[in-house]
């Protein structure tokens, strides 16, 4: 049996002004303790990107996703999933794809929810995440494809109103990051970084999460 644990979505600003861009999402309890997140981006109306991703704790341990450029375009189904060896990624006809690696790694959804878990794993333990390659254009041949890339993220001050910030670097970010601010469950309350001149933000809309819902909760601040 499945249970509700939290629901929202995301809209998105550029400049200050308003985006067509948004993001619902919503998180369950699975058997076993595991958790399901999934969620979708919509631009002008339109769902581009969905994805239901399957967690253990705050490890990403597989995702299934669809991409759609155009609703008159066939959609692209990728499927992840990390074992032992490393991760393994299946696409369309039948392309296959791993990375074996001894790094340590995250697996990234590419959902705005699933920020929150990641932050705390990169902080702790990891160094490297994975996500599928949404960085070049539609029709380049590596397009969803898993790319690994060096990561980093450190809490900042904060106060007992506001007590999770966080700095995430690398990536698209580089080295000036992004800022995420946490909810008291780890999930992104909003968030905001600068791609030249333009500075993006994004903020959560009809947010709800249950009051039993610690799976990824900040942990305290040393003092």
């Amino acid at each position: 049996m499945s249970t509700l644990l939290a629901r929202g979505h995301y809209v998105y600003h550029l400049d200050g002004v308003l985006q067509p861009i948004e993001e619902p999402w919503q998180i369950w309890t699975r058997a076993g303790g595991k958790l399901l997140l999934a969620g979708e981006r919509r631009v002008q109306g339109c769902a581009v990107l969905r994805v239901v991703a399957r967690y253990q704790g705050v490890t990403c341990q597989s995702l299934r996703l669809r991409w759609q450029s155009h609703p008159h375009q066939a959609p692209r189904y990728w499927h992840y999933h990390r074992d032992d060896s490393g991760l393994q990624a299946r696409g369309p006809q039948g392309i296959r794809t791993a990375i074996e690696t001894a790094t340590k790694f995250d697996l990234f959804p590419l959902l705005r929810a699933a920020t929150g878990a990641l932050l705390q794993r990169l902080h702790t333990e990891t160094t490297h995440i994975v996500t599928p390659d949404i960085g070049c254009p539609a029709t380049h041949p590596g397009f969803l494809h898993p790319t690994l890339s060096a990561r980093s993220a450190r809490r900042l001050e904060g106060t007992d109103e506001d007590p999770a910030r966080w700095i995430f670097q690398g990536g698209p970010y580089g080295t000036r990051g992004a800022e995420f601010t946490l909810h008291r469950c780890g999930i992104p309350n909003r968030y905001s970084w600068h791609d030249g001149d333009q500075h993006w933000g994004c903020t959560a809309d009809a947010f709800w999460c249950a009051e039993d819902f610690r799976h990824w909760q900040p942990a305290a601040r040393s003092r």
